[in-house]
């Protein structure tokens, strides 16, 4: 018995060092060897050990499922002889192997068991490793609180047990676990000092994790100058070391960084060059973070298909290796570029799924950046409550996880709902607050954004010497930041301000360039609009076939993407079409259509546009009774708009864009034989007014005035003929009392 113990120590040993020097075949058959040698001496104990060092040498040559059969042999057997401490070890041993082949809920299993059995063995340090391992798997599946907790444990543990590796490496475990849940100051203070342990320890491989770690953090914070820093000497400690795997990390966060900072070229080069090598280390974990940052950088090219594809690339292997993490944050991304797309029920879902992963993750900053996704959807599709209650939601959510940038854009969200509603005083204080907090959120694209909302705001009321300033100012951004979207929506409110003030060549030339530049960027709303600007610049041409034409053609793309808004828009432009072809019928329905929209969106600009055209319809019908009652309800939308205007001289601006409303109004009223009213809408107008608007009603009277009194002469009927030159006496009472 005694030479069959000697042999089979020999056959182990033998099988030890072939493994420690590669050779494992060679290994292998040793290793069976004194496996079976114990097993006939009947030592259970070092039977196992020769099992457990046969897993290993499986495990080493790619033999997942053979090393888990080994190690499930090998338990037993260390059970049987009492071994515990080898027992837990062999359940530790096994959980990797479970864990790297996405077998979490098996692994964790291995781990408690394990613990438990070091726990009982008083191994301080086998404890801190198997915490360690448990903090990993609660940080994969997003548990992300449940592995701060646990990691915390482990480092008490490794503290007790004096291994400084251990400690560091729960360190940085605990700082990936704060980063993740979005929490940048606690991250940067436990990568610290992980980072200040395996320095002292001569650790280079850990301490380059976590320098990369440290960079990340900092471009979170966008302390871009920082994480160039620690990003750049993790590359080059990495390519010294031939560390293939934290070389291809560093890269591909340089690659994250350039793209943060839109420098795209830079940003694509180091991006293909970290994928490369992830392929060649078969890191499929590395390759979906790969493909994540490339959605970003297409993103931001306006290149939204290719963005989509490799987004869910991304999102098919991090839910293969069951990384909630970078599944959850492939999702929400996914949400934005369909947004981007304008599929808004797959953005829908994208951002309900992300939200759910967020709350699951503990992670209040993802949970407000999908809850704004959903706002953004809603005040798109018209649902203005909806949105607010969003907006508000994620700007408090964006608070609790001190996100500046993410409070910032929600309340320029809440600026764009309150530009809609014409409420312009208050759109303009969110506008302020939205641009505090996105100057301490560091967001270089932020002035173009607040530019642009202010330019649509002065637009609106009149401004348009204030509008151009917001859109140079816009431009000058747009233009230095790379951000083409912006380019392009400011091209297109700069076409609408040439439309507008009859500059009708030049808001030819815009609208074409922002189709253009809305092509390339595959946003099919934002080339529709451009396309229904041309429609509109041929009706005002009177142009009136090709007009309506080209704005029905775009009525289904914009019903596809639920852009009610634009509905209202294009219903507008019909409705003014069709007028100017007399198709009263048609053009009364359209207008009726866009004032639906209109209020159904809370949209009062477009609101009072339609109501006019209602009222404008009826009067050309010369049905006074009901043009009255029409364009009591266009000037009541108008007074909703100056009311909410507390500056007066603005809402004198706003009013002289308003005079054909008011005239036709009185108008209308003299003609219905109620001059007494006439006088009470021209008198409230003048109120209000300022001297070019009065001036402006005055003249336009003048020009009714002198319509009755020509169409009284051509009049064959006296008492027809009195009565209209009786109504153009009255008109120009109301031409002087304007003056």
């Amino acid at each position: 018995m005694q030479d069959i113990q000697t042999t089979a120590a020999r056959r182990l040993e033998a099988g030890m060092d072939a493994a420690r020097d590669g050779r494992l075949e060679e290994a292998a058959e040793a290793l069976l060897v004194a496996e079976s040698l114990f097993t006939q001496a009947h030592d259970d104990e070092h039977a196992g050990v020769a099992r457990a060092e046969l897993a290993e040498v499986q495990r080493q040559n790619g033999a997942a499922e053979q090393a888990t059969a080994s190690y499930e042999r090998a338990i037993p057997l260390f059970a049987a002889s009492g071994a515990t401490r080898r027992e837990a070890s062999a359940h530790l041993a096994l959980g990797h192997i479970l864990r790297a082949t996405q077998k979490l809920d098996r692994a964790r299993q291995q781990y408690d068991t394990a613990l438990r059995l070091f726990e009982s063995a008083n191994d301080q340090r086998g404890q801190a490793a198997t915490l360690l391992a448990l903090g990993h798997v609660e940080r994969q599946r997003g548990h992300l609180t449940s592995a701060i907790t646990i990691y915390t444990r482990a480092v008490d543990q490794a503290t007790a047990a004096k291994d400084a590796n251990l400690h560091a490496d729960a360190l940085r475990g605990m700082g990936e676990a704060y980063r993740q849940q979005g929490d940048p100051d606690r991250a940067a203070l436990a990568l610290e000092s992980a980072q200040e342990i395996y320095q002292n320890a001569r650790d280079a491989f850990g301490g380059i994790d976590t320098q990369i770690a440290l960079g990340r953090v900092a471009t979170e914070r966008r302390q871009y100058d920082a994480a160039s820093t620690l990003f750049a000497s993790a590359l080059r400690r990495a390519t010294s070391l031939e560390y293939e795997l934290g070389e291809a990390d560093a890269l591909l966060w340089l690659g994250a960084l350039a793209v943060a900072q839109r420098d795209l070229e830079q940003g694509l080069a180091q991006t293909q060059r970290a994928l490369a090598l992830y392929g060649m280390e078969k890191s499929a974990l590395g390759q979906a973070e790969a493909n994540a940052v490339l959605g970003d950088l297409h993103m931001q090219r306006s290149q939204i298909i290719e963005a989509i594809t490799v987004l869910e690339r991304a999102q098919r292997t991090f839910r293969s290796l069951q990384e909630r993490v970078g599944y959850a944050r492939s999702t929400e991304r996914l949400g934005e570029a369909q947004l981007r797309r304008s599929n808004l029920r797959k953005a829908t879902d994208q951002f309900t799924e992300a939200r759910t992963l967020a709350q699951e993750m503990t992670n209040p900053s993802a949970e407000a950046q999908a809850i704004f996704g959903l706002a953004e959807i809603a005040r798109i599709r018209g649902s203005a409550v909806e949105a607010g209650d969003l907006y508000e939601e994620a700007q408090q959510r964006f608070a609790h996880a001190g996100n500046f940038a993410g409070q910032g854009a929600a309340r320029l969200g809440q600026a764009r709902l309150r530009t809609a509603a014409a409420r312009y005083d208050e759109a303009r204080a969110l506008l302020n607050e939205a641009q505090g907090k996105l100057e301490v959120g560091r967001v270089a694209e932020a002035p173009a954004w607040l530019a642009l909302v202010r330019a649509e705001i002065a637009l609106d009321l009149n401004q348009p010497t204030a509008a151009r300033a917001q859109l140079d100012a816009a431009d000058q951004t747009a233009n230095a930041t790379g951000d083409l979207a912006t380019q392009a929506d400011a091209l297109l409110l700069r076409a609408e301000l040439a439309l507008r003030s009859d500059q009708l060549d030049d808001a030819v030339t815009i609208f074409n360039r922002a189709g253009e530049r809305y092509r390339a960027g595959d946003n099919r709303v934002g080339e529709g609009l451009a396309h229904v600007g041309l429609g509109r610049v041929l009706v005002e041409r009177e142009l009136w076939e090709e007009g309506v034409n080209a704005l029905e053609e775009m009525l289904p793309r914009f019903r596809e993407t639920e852009q009610r808004t634009a509905q209202a828009l294009t219903d507008l432009g019909i409705a003014q079409g069709r007028r100017g072809r007399e198709e009263y019928d048609i053009a009364l329905r359209a207008f009726t259509d866009a004032r639906d929209l209109a209020a159904a969106t809370d949209h009062r600009w477009l609101l009072a546009q339609a109501q006019h055209g209602i009222a404008r319809v009826m009067l050309d019908n010369e049905d006074f009774s009901p043009a009255q009652a029409a364009f009591a309800d266009a000037m009541h939308a108008i007074g909703e708009i100056t009311g909410h205007l507390s500056d007066h001289a603005e809402r004198g601006m706003f009013l002289e864009s308003a005079v054909p409303l008011f005239a036709e109004a009185a108008y209308t009223e003299v003609r219905a034989g109620n001059p007494e009213h006439a006088a009470e809408i021209v008198r409230g107008y003048v109120a209000e007014a300022n001297k070019a608007g009065k001036g402006a009603l005055a003249d336009l009277l003048k020009q009714f005035e002198d319509t009755l009194n020509t169409v009284a002469k051509e009049s064959d009927d006296k008492a027809a003929a009195d009565a209209l030159k009786a109504q153009a006496k009255r008109i120009g009472e109301l031409r002087r009392l304007a003056r």
